[in-house]
C-alpha cells in the first residue's frame, strides 16, 4: 500500500514538474498563448523592427493571453522587456492594476493570462532598444 502511494505521488509529482516546465521556459522563446490572435502590434524604434506585442483570446476557457517578443535586431539578444494585461469592467473609466511580468529576455516576455469574459482587456508591452525603454499597447477588446 505504502508503495502505492509513493509510486502515486511521484507521478503527480512528473506531471506537475511536466505542466510547469514550459511554463518557465516560456518566458524565454517558448511561445504559450492559445485561442484566437484578436489584436498583433508591430514595434519599431527609429525606423527598424524591434518585436511585436501579441494578444490572444481563448474562447474555451475565457482567458486572455499576452506576449511581448522580440523581432529583427532584437531577437535573441539579452533586453529588458516587459509585457502587462490591463482589465476592467465594462462601463468603468479605469482599468485595474496589470498582470505583468519584466525582466531580461532574449526572445519574449510573457505569456501572461487575465480572465476575459465580461472584462474589457487592453495588453502593453516593451523593449529597450538603443538605450531608450519603448512601449507600446493595444485597443480594448470586451468580452
Amino acid at each position: 500500500m505504502m508503495k502505492g502511494l509513493l509510486l502515486a505521488g511521484a507521478m503527480i509529482a512528473g506531471v506537475s514538474l511536466y505542466v510547469m516546465a514550459p511554463q518557465a521556459k516560456a518566458a524565454d522563446g517558448g511561445g504559450g498563448c492559445s485561442g484566437k490572435l484578436v489584436e498583433y502590434v508591430p514595434f519599431t524604434a527609429n525606423g527598424q523592427k524591434i518585436g511585436q506585442l501579441q494578444l490572444y483570446y481563448n474562447a474555451q476557457t475565457g482567458a486572455n493571453c499576452a506576449l511581448m517578443l522580440h523581432g529583427g535586431s532584437t531577437w535573441g539578444v539579452t533586453r529588458d522587456t516587459g509585457v502587462a494585461l490591463y482589465r476592467k469592467r465594462r462601463g468603468d473609466q479605469n482599468y485595474s492594476q496589470p498582470a505583468y511580468q519584466r525582466g531580461a529576455y532574449r526572445y519574449q516576455a510573457g505569456p501572461i493570462r487575465t480572465a476575459g469574459d465580461g472584462w474589457c482587456v487592453r495588453a502593453g508591452g516593451g523593449i529597450t532598444h538603443a538605450g531608450k525603454h519603448h512601449s507600446l499597447y493595444t485597443g480594448a477588446h470586451c468580452g
